[in-house]
């Protein structure tokens, strides 16, 4: 069996089949959702950012159960006064993301980059309720980083052109990602003119490592989710799903399997188990024969 023949390998097709959106790769998906959120942030709610505050995520937000939301949607959000924020991270994530997004399958580069943005989101909290800040934060690149660092560890002698005109191979540009965020002045906001969340570039720098270097894959994930869509499908339908359980050998057969092992290692070799069971068989025999 080939590597990509596994089954964490094989996306399931199926699922929302029908949606056109399943013709188009994730990283498309992903630009285009966060392009629309920042457009219409700028064209309805620009004074006051109200789209990008709904998503923004603060310290204090995983401590209300009704902004746990904000883990995940803060990395969705972008500042309308600062659009090469948004540009920036998309423009990393359409060169980079697709051949990563090619080797791992469509729906396993999805849970990835999702699962990113909420590590970063986590990480950013803690690190501020230790440095006792309130300031919000925002924004794709904690994700994109963790894509281009696992693009990296998967083409590490793949040629890129840094800033479109130096030639460079893959790995020179993890060592320039990790280099800066770890030299850079801490400092976040949603404010244009906010310094950059440098832990949550980290920590999707350290995610892209342990995943890659730990052979990890969230597939259970999209089986958990499968699990879940079929049964309120079938609760919706009044259709109970049936879950086949391991058939339990025959008494005959159990019973061939421990007159074997008689034969091969001695009666002595029977557990007290198996001694009762053969006591009870024998004498049922013995009644079926009587009758």
């Amino acid at each position: 069996m080939g590597i990509y023949d596994r089954s964490y390998y094989r996306e399931d097709e199926q699922v929302l089949r029908t949606n056109s959106w399943d013709q188009r790769s994730m990283v498309s998906n992903l630009i285009i959702v966060n392009a629309a959120l920042l457009l219409l942030n700028f064209l309805f709610t620009s004074r006051n950012n109200a789209i990008t505050g709904f998503l923004a995520l603060s310290p204090d937000s995983i401590l209300s159960p009704i902004d746990f939301y904000r883990v995940l949607t803060f990395g969705f959000a972008h500042s309308p006064s600062s659009p090469f924020h948004l540009l920036f991270n998309m423009v990393s994530l359409y060169f980079l993301g697709p051949a990563v997004e090619s080797k791992y399958g469509r729906w396993e580069f999805l849970r990835f980059y999702l699962i990113a943005v909420i590590v970063g989101g986590l990480l950013f909290c803690v690190r501020s309720w230790v440095q006792q800040s309130h300031n919000p934060v925002i924004g794709a690149s904690g994700a994109v980083c963790a894509v281009s660092m696992l693009y990296v560890f998967c083409f590490p002698h793949a040629q890129l052109m840094l800033m479109g005109v130096v030639p460079v191979s893959a790995w020179v540009l993890g060592v320039i990602m990790v280099a800066t965020n770890l030299t850079g002045n801490q400092g976040i906001g949603i404010d244009g003119e906010a310094q950059v969340a440098y832990d949550v570039h980290l920590a999707g720098i350290g995610f892209a490592a342990i995943y890659f270097y730990g052979g990890w894959n969230f597939g259970f994930l999209g089986n958990m989710w499968q699990s879940i869509i079929q049964r309120i499908r079938a609760n919706r339908a009044g259709i109970k799903i049936h879950r086949p359980t391991a058939t339990q050998p025959s008494d005959e057969t159990r019973a061939d399997t421990i007159l074997d092992k008689i034969h091969r290692q001695g009666q002595d070799s029977l557990t007290a188990k198996e001694r009762k069971f053969m006591e009870e068989y024998s004498r049922r025999v013995r009644q079926k024969r009587e009758t």
